[in-house]
């Protein structure tokens, strides 16, 4: 009876050395996994950093686009001004003879 116990016992230490070792490996995996969740953590935050940027950048180039419409907007402005100066200047002018 006691060789059965024995037995049992030594079944038991296997089976613990055993379990400790996969302990040991599930601990390591989890340290990677960690490691590889804050990897991806600082890759979203740069890749949200990019995207600031872009939309950035897109403003920038709205901006520069829009500033010949303005120039153009500007000259038109300017020759209608005179046009119309020119034209009030004649009739005033013409009026007063």
């Amino acid at each position: 009876m006691e060789e059965k116990y024995i037995q049992k016992i030594a079944e038991t230490e296997q089976r613990a050395k055993s379990n400790t070792h996969r302990l040991d490996k599930l601990e390591e995996n989890n340290k990677l996994m960690m490691k590889l969740c804050s990897s991806v953590e600082l890759l979203a935050q740069k890749q949200e950093q990019a995207m600031e940027q872009i939309q950035d950048l897109k403003a920038d180039v709205v901006s520069i686009k829009e500033t010949p419409k303005k120039r153009y907007d500007l000259i038109v402005t300017t020759i209608i001004t005179v046009v119309v100066t020119a034209l009030v200047t004649a009739f005033v002018t013409g009026v007063f003879k």
